[in-house]
């Protein structure tokens, strides 16, 4: 389980698609990309798991986003495999009707890397009983970006996330497998969260839809990992144009914080906890650690 954190995206609008039409916007995931320099420092033992752990996290971050039914999905075998914005960007650039309809429908693009990869091993000997004890450590980091199909132009960076996984073995034989896939499935799992919930708060955030004494209706639910229970600030958004250069910035004001009270699976209500300063229909819900009071 990850902690919940607010993320307040103040600043340049960048180009998505924030207040939505009932059309779904239709993102392409790209293959989860390796950092150079991590594949050349692990060995050859460890990089057997780097890329089992890849093709997990690739498969994992694919479905949370899938499972939402908040975006569509581009079907890879429609499109050149991309792996890099680069890539992308030499792709839309290019005039020929080839390349330029194998994104046709796609307004975004998502590309995953692997940052940091540690994995660590301690193996104990009984030698007296003819046992074993094997400990396991996984700590990896994986950063997103959110590329505009369009321009090529990276539209937003999700910061690097990091889930640190411990499993205590129990005594084994030493003739028995010492298989490490459970330890690399879970960090999988936790990274995935983690990544496709920081995408959704920012290509898709949460809103509220109806405000009535001090209950709140918001268009998402367990589909984005909503929980009853979880505590929720409410925050009032404006866009503000920049005379000189044209773009366009949100100007943010938290206005209350609420309790998740129920929780469907692409809706939730929610409690005003203390103050409400002014939510109102259209306003951003995002998790917090907060306790709303």
């Amino acid at each position: 389980m990850f902690k919940k954190t607010s993320l307040l995206v103040t600043g340049v609008l960048l180009g998505l698609n924030l207040n939505a039409a009932s059309k779904k916007q239709t993102v392409y995931i790209s293959t989860v990309k390796v950092a150079e320099s991590l594949e050349d420092a692990v060995g050859k033992t460890k990089a057997m798991k780097l890329k089992r752990t890849k093709d997990l996290l690739e498969r994992n971050v694919r479905n949370k986003i899938a499972r939402a039914n908040i975006f569509t999905l581009v079907e890879r075998k429609n499109l050149k495999e991309l792996t890099t914005e680069n890539e992308l960007a030499e792709a839309v650039s290019d005039d020929s009707t080839n390349r330029v309809m194998r994104f046709k429908g796609a307004d975004l693009a998502v590309f995953t890397e692997i940052e940091s990869f540690n994995f660590h091993e301690e193996l104990r000997n009984y030698q007296k009983i003819g046992q074993q004890q094997l400990n396991r450590k996984l700590t990896v980091t994986a950063s997103l970006r959110i590329v505009d199909v369009v321009t090529g132009e990276t539209k937003h960076f999700i910061s690097p996330q990091m889930v640190t996984v411990s499993e205590a073995g129990g005594l084994i034989r030493s003739s028995e497998d010492k298989d490490s896939e459970m330890i690399l499935l879970t960090v999988a799992k936790e990274l995935a969260e983690k990544l496709a919930a920081e995408f959704f708060q920012t290509a898709s955030p949460a809103k509220v839809l109806a405000v009535n004494t001090g209950r709140i209706l918001i268009n998402r639910g367990s589909n984005v990992g909503f929980k009853k229970g979880d505590f929720v600030e409410i925050v009032a958004v404006t866009k503000v144009t920049d005379d000189d250069t044209g773009e366009i910035f949100l100007n943010e004001l938290p206005v209350a914080k609420a309790k998740l009270v129920s929780v469907d699976f692409k809706q939730c209500h929610a409690i005003i906890q203390g103050n409400n300063l002014g939510a109102a229909k259209g306003c951003y819900a995002r998790l917090t650690e907060e306790d709303g009071k």
